[in-house]
């Protein structure tokens, strides 16, 4: 390409338990933009940049998630690659909703590293807030119970997101019939119900599944 040639950043994520894709095929996709990002990087094929990392770095999610980041570095010395391999995640996106296909919550969130990688600076500086993997905590008020009528029960998290509620006892995590709030919201129960409910912030984290039991008496 001449003088419109560029560098292009590249970010991998597999699951070592991938039997879909081979993670064979993570690693060469790494290894040919390594070898693209040689070429453009000062126009000749002389190791400039090369599929061995500048440093390496390994973690744990909070749902005991273990991963592998490996960095990699142009002539410049700023990140120009980046691979993730998740231990112990299968063929699906790691880190993503609960409620989606082919995901799975407890991996690092692909989607927030992938933003923290193409949103830092030329220097690859990091985003604040780009390695948040503490989930919301939801609270819910008031509390499961008896009560003389219909009642409202507010329901919010410590920090933005929103809130996925049912009130037949099913699990918000997969029922067709769950509800969303957004933070801080509230519902009126007019008759007996099984509140269960969740939260999840902007960074995909999922806060703990709470259910409250309401026993509503009618005239």
């Amino acid at each position: 390409m001449g003088e419109a040639r560029g560098r292009v950043r590249v970010i991998v994520f597999h699951g070592e338990l991938d039997r879909t894709v081979a993670v064979a095929n993570g690693h060469q996709v790494l290894s040919q933009w390594a070898q693209t990002g040689d070429l453009t990087d000062d126009g000749d094929d002389d190791g400039s940049v090369d599929d061995v990392p500048e440093s390496v770095e390994t973690g744990r999610t909070p749902a005991g998630f273990t991963y592998t980041r490996s960095i990699y570095t142009g002539a410049s010395g700023a990140p120009l690659l980046e691979k993730w391999t998740v231990r112990e995640l299968t063929h699906a996106w790691s880190g993503g909703s609960p409620m989606g296909s082919y995901t799975n919550a407890s991996g690092p969130s692909a989607s927030r590293e992938m933003w923290r990688f193409f949103s830092a600076g030329p220097n690859g500086s990091t985003p604040p807030d780009a390695h948040d993997e503490v989930p919301p905590t939801l609270a819910v008020s008031p509390a499961g119970g008896v009560y003389a009528g219909p009642v409202t029960v507010t329901l919010g998290l410590d920090e933005p997101g929103a809130i996925f509620y049912t009130t037949d006892g099913s699990d918000p995590l997969a029922s067709d019939t769950r509800g969303r709030l957004e933070s801080p919201g509230s519902l009126v129960l007019g008759s007996s119900a099984v509140l269960k409910a969740y939260g999840v912030d902007p960074a995909g984290n999922a806060s703990t599944v709470q259910s409250h039991s309401y026993t509503v008496l009618l005239p």
